[in-house]
């Protein structure tokens, strides 16, 4: 199994300053030259933040406060890191992210979740480009997806990236010859 260093940096956002004079502090993720910029939600005064250390000084109250906010950011990315590298799968600096903030990473997306999106998308769509009917169509494919998991697979959802060509044939050929419901 071949490692690869996930870095983590702290930078200051300087386009961004505050009334007060205070920056936000964005957190890098940067995993196979690939980079994922995002936000801590904390601010600082810039002539406290030494970057080279990667921490707010001199000791006070709210530095060691960001301070321990910083670590447990820290902390909680790498062990996001740790449990894709666990999965032995593939991914990227946002898949870490996604880890990190609980979402599903794009190895682990699902049928059913495209499906309840597109079907969203359909749905605000109605009386501007799509009627009704088609939104009640998408439903009842829906439907019949679900059917076809539980009676070919015994399963409620199918990951994405499983999906082959052969699974479609498959699902339109069972729904016309079993009609399951």
């Amino acid at each position: 199994m071949k490692t690869h260093k996930l870095n983590i940096l702290y930078v200051l956002k300087k386009n961004k300053t505050r009334i007060n004079g205070t920056l936000p502090l964005q957190r890098r993720v940067t995993y196979l030259g690939k980079r994922k910029q995002f936000a801590t939600g904390q601010f600082i005064n810039p002539n406290y933040w030494y970057s080279k250390y990667q921490l707010a000084k001199p000791p006070n109250d709210e530095n060691n406060h960001i301070n321990t906010q910083l670590s447990l950011i820290k902390s909680k990315i790498n062990r996001a890191f740790l449990l894709l590298q666990v999965k032995d799968d593939e991914f990227s600096a946002a898949d870490v992210y996604n880890q990190f903030v609980g979402k599903r990473t794009a190895s682990e997306r699902i049928l059913l979740d495209a499906f309840d999106y597109h079907i969203n998308r359909i749905q605000q769509l109605v009386h501007i480009e799509v009627k009704q009917v088609s939104v009640e169509k998408y439903n009842q494919s829906l439907v019949h997806v679900k059917s076809f998991l539980k009676f070919k697979f015994n399963k409620r959802d199918y990951l994405l990236k499983n999906l082959k060509l052969n699974f479609l044939i498959e699902l339109e050929t069972t729904c016309i010859l079993v009609n399951i419901k």
